[in-house]
């Protein structure tokens, strides 16, 4: 599949997708309910996992751009992250819930990019994590590629990936741990069901 194609339509999705998610932010009513739980309270803040927190964009470029070289790996990846966004999008819209966020006070590069993440991303999008999501739909898709199946370390990479970005979830106080696991669930899910789906192509080139 083209490279220039690769990045159209990958481009094109995720500014889709941010639209979607501010918009349900700036627009949705919170409720009382929250996930907050001891052993979330207990995670240390940690902001120096704000660079591993945004490589998702570069996670995401790295799969569907540069590892994925086939037509149908590629659009089963882009249809997954449709399913997993129209799942992720419903759950943001019924049942909006707050993170209770410590005050960052911008000491240090990490802190500031942290505080300045907090004032740009409402903490109302939270279950499931679409960070989680994404980045095990990434690991998902590279395990799917021939690269991969030829050098194994590249999953294994994709994999300790997608674990560090569901750990600063939790480390920057981003998101509950039930977020985690939904997000990983919505991932596994959606990633199966376009394979299931797309099984008879035929596929756009």
């Amino acid at each position: 599949m083209g490279l220039k194609k690769k990045v159209f339509y990958t481009i094109s999705f995720w500014f889709i997708f941010l639209a979607g998610y501010f918009l349900i932010q700036h627009t949705a009513t919170l409720t009382d309910f929250t996930l907050l739980s001891e052993l979330d309270e207990a995670i240390p803040l940690m902001p120096e996992f704000i660079w591993v927190y945004h490589s998702l964009p570069v996670f995401i470029f790295t799969v569907m751009v540069l590892m994925i070289k086939q037509a149908g790996v590629f659009w089963r990846t882009l249809y997954s992250c449709v399913i997993a966004t129209i799942v992720i999008f419903a759950f943001y819209i019924a049942l909006p819930i707050e993170y209770p966020r410590p005050a960052v006070s911008p000491a240090g590069i990490s802190t500031a990019f942290l505080a300045l993440t907090h004032d740009v991303d409402m903490a109302l999008n939270t279950c499931p994590s679409s960070h989680v999501a994404f980045a095990w739909l990434m690991f998902l898709a590279a395990g799917s590629t021939q690269w991969a199946r030829k050098e194994p370390w590249l999953a294994g990479t994709s994999l300790l990936w997608a674990i560090g970005i569901s750990l600063s979830t939790l480390t920057l106080k981003q998101h509950f741990i039930i977020d985690v696991v939904a997000g990983i669930a919505v991932a596994m899910v959606s990633f199966y069901l376009a394979k299931f789906l797309l099984k008879q192509p035929p596929l756009p080139s």
